[in-house]
């Protein structure tokens, strides 16, 4: 394996690690089926939920960060 490929994947396990941790407190409240109605509680207030789309699409920028590291040299 290159030595860059090697760093790639330090990088990517950086980034997961990093968006586990900033994800921890959503799956605790809102993954579980016996949590609906604490999901629904929570975000009931619309300042709440812009918070949770901009959490999502945060979510969504650096797992496509991730798939680009990923590629590496096959998309180049």
């Amino acid at each position: 394996m290159k030595p860059d490929r090697l760093e790639d994947l330090g990088r990517i396990r950086e980034l997961m690690e990093r968006l586990l941790s900033d994800y921890d407190q959503l799956e605790a409240c809102c993954w579980s089926k016996h949590n609906q109605e604490l999901f629904v509680e929570i975000y009931a207030e619309e300042d709440r939920r812009y918070g949770l789309h901009n959490q999502l699409r945060f979510l969504f920028e650096r797992l496509n960060e991730i798939m680009y590291i990923a590629k590496g040299d096959l998309y180049e």
